[in-house]
């Protein structure tokens, strides 16, 4: 008589699941991490549809899905629909970017990797020029009066850097 190989995966008391033309049986963690998955999915789904109808209400109804603009507070550094483009490249690294920090408050500049937060404080510091758009430091022009925004301007880049006085 010939003794059959008994393999771990065929001594489960799981019914078999169908897959195209041939039955298998997968383990309960392999269908948790589907369903999961699944899960995550349609999760993230909603999620997009979600935004999508709150920025159609915010047109609608005439609400910024922004905050409102801060009173009594003065702006320290104004950028007003600032791109960069790097030559040989076609795509934006900053893509008419406009907004306000206020003097007095503490402000983070978050984005993912590649969303041109690096690339927009080297403009703001005279590194880069914008290929458009300008920024106001204190009321002064990044394209003009780099070297006076320098004499107040601090910055801790990634890298170690010095300015020439």
């Amino acid at each position: 008589m010939k003794k059959e190989e008994v393999h771990p995966a065929e001594t489960t008391t799981e019914p078999p699941v169908q897959n195209s033309s041939s039955s298998f049986r997968t383990c309960k963690h392999q269908e948790k991490r589907e369903r999961m998955e699944r899960e995550r999915r349609e999760k993230r789904e909603e999620e997009v549809l979600n935004s999508h109808e709150e920025e159609r209400q915010a047109e609608h109804t005439g609400n910024p899905l922004f905050e409102a603009e801060p009173e009594g507070l003065e702006v320290g550094v104004c950028v007003k629909e600032l791109v960069k483009v790097y030559p040989g490249s076609s795509r934006p690294a900053v893509n008419a970017l406009s907004l306000n920090f206020y003097e007095g408050q503490i402000t983070s500049f978050l984005g993912h990797n590649g969303a041109g937060k690096t690339t927009t404080l080297s403009i703001l510091t005279g590194l880069l020029p914008p290929t458009s758009g300008t920024a106001f430091i204190s009321g002064k022009d990044i394209r003009s009066d780099m070297d006076e925004i320098r004499q107040s301007l601090g910055v801790c880049p990634q890298y170690n850097i010095l300015f020439n006085q």
